[in-house]
């Protein structure tokens, strides 16, 4: 799986940030920018499966009429 997170600032091809000694680009942790992807990224699976288990039961519901 490849996860691609983009800050906002400078362009990266125009002007590529360099990253300080603590892996800050910007004065952000790079870690800190992940963690806040994946933290998105889990809370969006979460509201996909509440809407995918709804449907399922209306689903379910309807066929059993």
């Amino acid at each position: 799986m490849n996860l691609r997170i983009q800050t906002y600032g400078r362009s990266y091809k125009r002007d590529r940030p360099e990253r300080s000694a603590n892996n800050q680009v910007d004065g952000v942790s790079v870690y800190t920018v992940l963690e806040k992807g994946l933290e998105d990224l889990m809370n969006m699976c979460d509201v996909v499966e509440q809407k995918f288990t709804i449907a399922r039961d209306d689903f379910v519901n309807k066929m059993e009429e």
